[in-house]
């Protein structure tokens, strides 16, 4: 077993705490041991024990802790690494009034539109048998650590791997000016908000960037808007206990968008993402 140091050694590690709660060894934070759970399981357990360790902490000392959307990203990895599999998906605990929210799934690389489902994942051998690259995920898909390479065994797909694809000839001035229009977004979001990061993203999408600078681009935007997933989950609740109908479905779209821009930062990712982006504002 290789000797972990500095943060990948802590004890609060997100990977840690997948792999804790998907062995068993962790409870989630209605007292249940299990096996199988899904990510916003996890990520409450993630959440719960970050506030308990923030109790013993001085206030400059506290832990911040991981989002939902920051959560979802990172557990991204695992999956790609054949870390943990699909076991089902069931319905919602808590749908929103109305229309149900809609995914769009890819089955044999053919998009469909789906109702949103909740879905139930496990450890597989090579997440139960790995002991390193669960300390950062993130780092082991981009180093290729051995555990990927191992991993493809019990993978139900193939890792997804960049393909570059043939890009016109563009000016390097129109691409600086692409990378210069980041707008700076607020930790809350708004329609304002909204229609800036749409704009930039359109702004992307026209600038004649490879497929690796945009996936880079629509990962800092998505770091960018982490915070927005817990906003808006905070918000809904309120609008719920106040009876805001028109309320709860402006959020409604806002939390879709989110869940969209969660599902990832390929460029081929982009039209989807602009297309809920649309439909926010």
């Amino acid at each position: 077993m290789a000797t972990l140091r500095g943060r990948a050694a802590q004890p609060l590690r997100p990977g840690f705490i997948v792999k804790a709660v998907l062995s068993g060894d962790i409870p989630l934070t209605s007292g249940e041991i299990v096996r199988q759970a899904s990510i916003t399981d996890v990520h409450q357990v993630y959440k719960y024990l970050t506030r308990q360790e923030n109790i013993t902490r001085p206030r400059e000392k506290r832990l911040k802790g991981m989002s939902y959307l920051s959560f979802i990203t990172m557990f991204r990895f695992a999956r790609y690494m054949g870390l943990v599999e699909k076991v089902r998906e069931e319905a919602m605990l808590f749908p929103p009034p109305g229309d149900p929210l809609l995914s769009i799934r890819k089955p044999d690389d053919v998009p469909e539109v789906v109702e949103s489902k909740r879905v139930v994942y496990q450890l597989t051998k090579a997440g139960v048998e790995d002991e390193v690259a669960w300390s950062n995920l993130r780092k082991a898909w981009a180093e290729g650590w051995p555990v990927p390479q191992k991993a493809k065994e019990y993978a139900p797909t193939p890792p997804p791997t960049y393909v570059e694809p043939a890009k016109p000839e563009v000016p390097v001035e129109k691409v600086k000016v692409a990378k210069l229009k980041r707008p700076k977004l607020a930790e809350t979001p708004s329609v304002t908000q909204f229609r800036k990061l749409l704009s930039y993203l359109k702004s992307i999408q026209a600038s004649g960037l490879g497929a690796k600078e945009i996936a880079k681009e629509l990962y800092d935007v998505s770091g960018a808007t982490s915070d927005w997933a817990v906003a808006i989950e905070d918000a809904m609740e309120a609008a719920r206990r106040t009876g805001q109908k028109a309320r709860l479905e402006t959020l409604a779209k806002w939390n879709r968008y989110i869940s969209e821009m969660a599902e990832g930062f390929l460029d081929d990712d982009l039209p989807r993402i602009i297309a809920a982006l649309e439909e926010v504002v």
